[in-house]
């Protein structure tokens, strides 16, 4: 299966123990156990909740002070199951996403690189200084911006872009029931 080999390797555990590595090496058996499993799960639209939990670590920025909690990010270690199913999604849905996707758009996209943009935007201005025209960049800092994404509207968007309903009710379940705990200097909390 290719979304077992494009797995990250050398990468933690995930909550069960389970590596990337695990199931790279775990032989054709193994696959055809977890084809059999991911199937039922496209056929049924549904994901167990199993495999919806993460566990958050704080790690810090290395940048000003420790005891400010805007110094750190969150790293959340997903079962790598769930990572499976996020491939295969992804295999299927690129296709139809890269063909209506703006051309302009750079972050994110495969083969492309947000540098193309700015190379767009400096020859924008150029030719307008030429013309003697006045040129007006707008830039939006989206850093935070997967924060708060309002999946409602990301699923709405989804179905307008094409994806079918297997697909759509694959990734919306894919964040229903979905749960974290956060494990802080060698202690785990309770889910939230």
């Amino acid at each position: 299966m290719n979304a077992i080999k494009s797995l990250n390797r050398n990468k933690s555990p995930d909550t069960y123990g389970v590596t990337a590595e695990n199931l790279i090496h775990g032989g054709e058996i193994l696959a055809s156990y977890l084809q059999t499993l991911l199937n039922s799960s496209f056929e049924f639209c549904f994901i167990p909740d199993v495999i919806k939990f993460g566990i958050l670590t704080p790690v810090f920025k290395n940048k000003g002070n420790k005891n400010d909690a805007k110094n750190y990010r969150g790293i959340t270690i997903t079962p790598t199951l769930s990572k499976i199913i996020e491939t295969v999604l992804k295999f299927r849905i690129n296709p139809k996403i890269i063909c209506i996707q703006n051309p302009l758009q750079r972050g994110f996209t495969k083969n492309a690189s947000p540098l193309y943009c700015s190379l767009i935007m400096e020859e924008f201005q150029r030719e307008n200084k030429d013309l003697k025209k006045e040129t007006i960049f707008v830039m939006l800092d989206a850093k935070s911006a997967f924060d708060v994404v309002k999946h409602s509207s990301l699923i709405r968007k989804l179905f307008h872009m094409g994806l079918t309903p297997q697909e759509i009710l694959m990734i919306d379940d894919l964040y229903k029931n979905a749960r974290s705990s956060v494990k802080l200097n060698g202690e785990q909390s309770k889910c939230i």
